[in-house]
């Protein structure tokens, strides 16, 4: 073990760092222990994730009330009008997420017909069709001229170089059946 003492002051504080004892453990307490610690983390993520869930819920709820207790003051008609224009605010999100759904599956089928990951396809979709395919037309360019040079590099070395003829080497024992 060792100690430090540091100076604080007036006062004298001691800071002990032990080093880690060596604990040796069966298989199955190692097991039982890996478990444990495994069931403590797991706990914890649910926990977290629960409170979060909790927190936005409760805000949630807190905001269909207030809705709820504004609808309330509100005449007949502006009820209506406002229930109106809230569904149509809904459709309008759903259409835009079913756009982007197809957008986004007809630009991985591009980017497959291509031979280009389909990875990419959330990089590479735009508002609509048309943007989408002139950004997929572009980033085929530039992915092939990047292949292309990625390639180039890896075949790139140097050539042969060519035998000298100044001075053959002999093999004595071919010279000895020369010789006969």
């Amino acid at each position: 073990m060792e100690e430090n003492k540091v100076i604080e002051g007036n006062e004298k504080v001691e800071d002990k760092q032990e080093e880690p004892e060596k604990v040796e453990l069966s298989k199955e307490e190692y097991e039982k222990q890996l478990n444990a610690e495994a069931d403590r983390r797991v706990t914890k993520a649910l926990n977290t994730a629960k409170e979060k869930w909790e927190a936005e819920f409760g805000e949630k709820l807190e905001k269909e009330k207030s809705e709820a207790v504004r609808l309330e003051k509100l005449s007949a008609d502006e009820k209506e009008k406002e229930l109106r224009e809230k569904r149509l605010k809904e459709l309008e999100d759903r259409e835009n997420q079913l756009k982007y759904k197809e957008l986004l599956s007809d630009t991985k089928g591009i980017l497959h017909d291509e031979k280009i990951p389909v990875k990419f396809a959330d990089v590479l979709v735009q508002e609509n069709a048309e943007k989408t395919k002139d950004k997929i037309d572009a980033f085929k360019k530039e992915w092939q001229s990047a292949i292309e040079e990625a390639v180039n590099e890896r075949l790139k070395g140097s050539t042969p170089k060519k035998p000298s003829n100044e001075k053959e080497e002999v093999d004595p024992f071919l010279q000895g059946f020369k010789n006969l």
